[in-house]
């Protein structure tokens, strides 16, 4: 397919024939993609209860209604099922902050609302279990951080860059800022899912960051 137009058939073979095999393989494609989307579904809820270790590729072929097959067809392991169901839900929250820094119009707030809003997220027992305890574990310290900036640094650079272009924050690289500052918010992350009293554990990671931020004022 291009530009929204079937491709052109082949030098002799029927048009009627051709297009019947075109609309057949959007269908398989169709089909494929919700095969797909329901295996991720299905994996994302066992592993958000379970973990990686206690959760089987029959279990979740099963739950998805499928057979084990057509889930060694999408995917070639139970690794790369639990790689998929981690990019899902790390787009999910990226998605959840940008939606909370979109309703505030200081860039100042729109910083602290992001952190606060992860931190809220990553306390939730299934996102705990999928990002930061199997996360690391599953997909390797260096692959686990390779994803994480991918999906939240471009973000935190650019809020910094504005609130130093503002002349609110410290005159800083903001490149370098910004990876010192994720490190801080993941590492805070990790205590959450690390502590018996989430609540208390939360409320001091948010006056720690707060200070932080407050330090790296530029009239501070």
């Amino acid at each position: 397919m291009s530009n929204g137009k079937p491709a052109p058939s082949p030098a002799g073979f029927p048009v009627w024939l051709w297009l019947a095999a075109m609309a057949g393989r959007t269908l398989r494609d169709e089909h494929a993609e919700i095969t797909r989307r329901e295996l991720v579904s299905a994996a994302r809820d066992l592993f958000g209860r379970r973990g990686f270790a206690g959760t089987g590729v029959d279990e979740v072929a099963a739950q998805a209604r499928v057979t084990r097959g057509a889930l060694y067809h999408h995917f070639p392991g139970k690794k790369d099922v639990f790689l998929a169901v981690f990019e899902q839900v790390q787009g999910e929250l990226r998605e959840i902050v940008a939606r909370a820094a979109a309703q505030e119009s200081d860039a100042w707030e729109r910083m602290r609302v992001s952190l606060r809003v992860f931190l809220d997220a990553c306390s939730e027992p299934g996102i705990q279990r999928i990002l930061l305890e199997d996360g690391p574990a599953v997909l390797g310290w260096a692959r686990w951080r390779e994803i994480d900036a991918r999906y939240f640094m471009g973000g935190m650079i650019a809020g910094l860059e504005e609130l130093i272009a503002e002349g609110r924050l410290k005159a800083l690289d903001a490149e370098v800022l910004g990876h010192l500052i994720l490190a801080v918010v993941t590492e805070a992350a990790m205590m959450l899912a690390d502590t018996a009293d989430v609540d208390a554990t939360r409320a001091e990671a948010e006056r720690a960051l707060d200070a932080i931020f407050e330090g790296l004022r530029a009239d501070s």
